[in-house]
């Protein structure tokens, strides 16, 4: 005979016994009366668990901290189930809306992470988590043996619980306004304003171009910079002249470290 959980008398039973239990925790018990009617006063009892009810995908997140990112920023990509899960070999995959995959490899635990390291051309106003998938062969499943879910829910997807900006588009080269031609200072002058507009809020960085080939070759530096703010786009910089020709070029930086193409600057000659 047998007892199951808050049953309160002892049923028949055979063996083997078959039954159909619900998830939860259990605890079935069983004793032996010979022909007389003898009852065994120390049943067997054995206590476990059913669980049938399949891990589940509660977020997809990130430690790091919203914000705007360029090329070759990391960034966290943690996805959380709600219970204990395993991947034993293969990885978890993570689609995200720059067409990049993350790979996360075998863990243990309610969590897992991976880190996304910005490219060029990757670009989205908002980080998503597009979807969740495994490699080939590749399982992962909770102790009890259940095949983890791999569903975003609703309203708990990247873009959902943050803002994170992926930007590797350079600012547009700037507009020189002055001088607007090839110009001629007298040996007097020692300095020249070079002006012009940029990128709301870029850096404006003056570079030497000593072969004079609008662009930034190797051995060519910056000579002089303004930092533009406050949503402004004009910048008036200083530069110091050598006796003879003077070549310069323009670039623009965003926040994030796009740099825009060289923009030429006509040549300044100062006479001997």
């Amino acid at each position: 005979m047998y007892i199951l959980d808050s049953l309160k008398s002892f049923l028949p039973c055979s063996s083997p016994e078959n039954l159909s239990l619900p998830n939860g925790a259990r605890t079935f018990a069983v004793r032996a009366i010979d022909a007389v009617g003898n009852v065994d006063p120390t049943p067997a009892i054995r206590n476990w668990t059913v669980d049938a009810i399949p891990p589940a995908v509660t977020s997809v997140t990130s430690s790091t901290p919203n914000g705007t990112y360029g090329v070759g920023a990391t960034i966290t990509i943690t996805v959380n189930f709600g219970e204990a899960v395993i991947l034993p070999g293969g990885q978890l995959q993570v689609q995200l809306n720059t067409g990049v995959t993350i790979a996360i490899a075998p863990f243990s635990g309610v969590s897992a992470s991976g880190t996304y390291v910005v490219g060029a051309g990757q670009n989205t106003s908002d980080l998503n988590s597009l979807s969740l998938t495994l490699t080939a062969g590749a399982t992962l499943r909770d102790a009890a043996g259940n095949n983890a879910i791999l569903t975003i829910p609703s309203g708990q997807s990247l873009a959902d619980l943050h803002d994170i900006v992926i930007d590797t588009t350079p600012p547009p080269s700037p507009n020189v306004t002055s001088p607007v031609s090839a110009t001629t200072v007298a040996s007097t002058t020692v300095t020249f304003n070079i002006q012009g507009t940029a990128e709301a809020d870029s850096l404006v960085e003056v570079w030497n171009d000593a072969n004079n080939n609008n662009s930034i070759d190797s051995g060519e530096s910056v000579v002089a910079w303004q930092q533009l703010t406050g949503g402004g786009t004009s910048f008036n910089i200083s530069v110091n002249l050598a006796t003879g020709d003077n070549n310069f070029v323009v670039t623009a930086t965003d926040a994030v470290s796009n740099r825009s193409a060289p923009a030429d600057v006509p040549t300044i000659t100062r006479s001997p």
